[in-house]
């Protein structure tokens, strides 16, 4: 791992993290970006998610790595995601590392995956619970036995396009609602499980609960979401200004090849007093030292 320091407009800083051991070739983060009046924690979470942010964002790169992805939309919406459900970012990642993958292969984008993650977040106790249901309901689209087959065309849901591509999550969200909804409740329950089967029932059922406008509204939440505001919301109170020192504690010991943030960490209110002084020539790198 490999960290430079850079000053990117006046009093302005950058922290960028190169891991090569994450992702097929590697990815390079901007960690932190540090203000001459203010530490702002640049990335979608706390210091301590930085791997597990990094690890989602290089798989989304890569399994989707045909769709041109913008890395600043990638990143917004993984922040998105805890603004609009319960789930934190651990919960993502562990989401992404079970479901990417079919999703891609079946040509369903970063943003659907992430809307119906995020929608039916409610259902699961976890992340990786919710990434492993979605991937069997996404196989169970088109049958994956003859009774669901059967099913299916009885109901006369349609989960491809024209085309032949599968639909959008607002719009299969709508047609299970419209042609599954309509049922009695214990019908629905055992429609949707003779189609997707017990696990990715609770995907198929969250979203027909959600309908399309439930779907549109979370992924309204996502498409908004700015990771670098989120993150400067969370450093103002004092937790986000213990992290910063942290990370700036971190990034010091990684220059010096060394580890000094458990010793640096026991100062770390007067750290946090040194980040955001005024008085120093670079206020923004007092508790840095020497570059």
């Amino acid at each position: 791992m490999h960290t430079n320091i850079d000053e990117i407009a006046a009093d302005t800083f950058r922290f960028s993290t190169f891991i090569p051991d994450v992702g097929p070739t590697g990815m390079t983060f901007n960690q932190f970006l540090i203000r001459d009046d203010e530490p702002l924690l640049f990335h979608t979470g706390h210091r301590q998610l930085f791997p597990l942010v990094s690890e989602a964002i290089a798989t989304v790169m890569d399994v989707w790595k045909n769709s041109q992805l913008d890395l600043n939309d990638v990143v917004n919406r993984y922040a998105g995601v805890a603004n609009a459900s319960r789930f934190a970012g651990e919960d993502l990642t562990a989401a992404i590392a079970q479901g990417a993958g079919v999703a891609a292969s079946m040509g369903v984008s970063y943003d659907d995956l992430t809307v119906a993650i995020a929608a039916t977040a409610s259902s699961f106790a976890s992340g990786s619970d919710a990434g492993t249901s979605y991937k069997t309901f996404l196989l169970g689209l088109d049958g994956s036995t003859d009774k669901a087959k059967a099913k299916i065309a009885e109901l006369g849901l349609e989960f491809r396009d024209q085309s032949g591509h599968i639909k959008s999550t607002a719009d299969i969200a709508q047609e299970l609602a419209d042609k599954v909804g309509i049922l009695g409740e214990a019908e629905q329950v055992a429609a949707l499980k003779v189609i997707f089967g017990n696990d990715a029932y609770r995907t198929a059922a969250g979203l027909m609960t959600q309908t399309a406008e439930g779907v549109n509204k979370v992924n309204e939440v996502l498409s908004n979401t700015n990771a670098a505001d989120v993150a400067a919301t969370r450093m103002d109170n004092a937790k986000g200004s213990f992290e910063a020192f942290n990370g700036s504690a971190e990034t010091l010991a990684i220059s010096l090849g060394e580890k000094a943030l458990p010793a640096m960490t026991n100062i770390a209110d007067a750290g946090v007093a040194m980040l955001t002084s005024r008085d120093e020539k670079k206020p923004g790198l007092a508790g840095l030292g020497s570059q």
